[in-house]
């Protein structure tokens, strides 16, 4: 089935924090997570769709703080 992960890989995968995994999601840059039953959970196919978003941007956008835009 789908792999998901939990908000501690979402971190690490990106090198952030928990709170700016929030803020992109409030600001609806990034997917939001799913919930199962009270866990919330990121599909990884969402966020590697989101990536490949990501990578269509503008060259010298991809370090990890710019790349998410302004957070």
């Amino acid at each position: 089935g789908p792999k998901y992960l939990s908000l501690p890989q979402v971190t690490a995968r990106y090198s952030c924090s928990r709170a700016i995994v929030y803020r992109l999601i409030q600001t609806r840059k990034m997917p939001p997570p799913c919930k199962i039953g009270r866990m919330s959970r990121w599909a990884l196919s969402d966020l590697e769709a989101w990536e490949c978003g990501l990578a269509k941007a503008p060259f010298g956008e991809h370090t990890a703080v710019s790349r998410f835009g302004s957070v």
